[in-house]
């Protein structure tokens, strides 16, 4: 770490007591840390009336699956980079393949 001038604040953030994070920041971490507390098995969608125009929306948790289960594939093959990432970037950008219908509101 040295090696690459990357450090660590010594002081972890704490949602109680934020102070040690800059005050343009704090929406920010209060954010992760509710991401952070998600579980897989309670997340799901909550539907919106736009859901219908978003249908990857009701794949999420899907694709999460398939991505997580790839991943621990690669992991006990031992796989080095370059083959984790042979087999997962497609199951990344899946998502990048579905078409969007675009709206102009002028």
């Amino acid at each position: 770490m040295k090696e690459f001038r990357i450090t660590f604040h010594p002081r972890k953030f704490d949602p109680q007591r934020p102070g040690n994070v800059p005050e343009e920041h704090q929406t920010k971490f209060r954010h992760i840390q509710q991401l952070g507390h998600i579980s897989y098995d309670s997340y799901a969608l909550q539907p919106r009336p736009d859901t219908a125009n978003k249908p990857w929306e009701l794949e999420n948790k899907l694709r999460a699956t398939r991505v997580s289960e790839r991943a621990i594939q690669a992991k006990n093959e031992y796989q080095n980079e370059d083959g984790w990432r042979v087999s997962l970037d497609n199951l990344i950008f899946e998502r990048f393949d579905i078409e969007v219908a675009w709206y102009d509101t002028i």
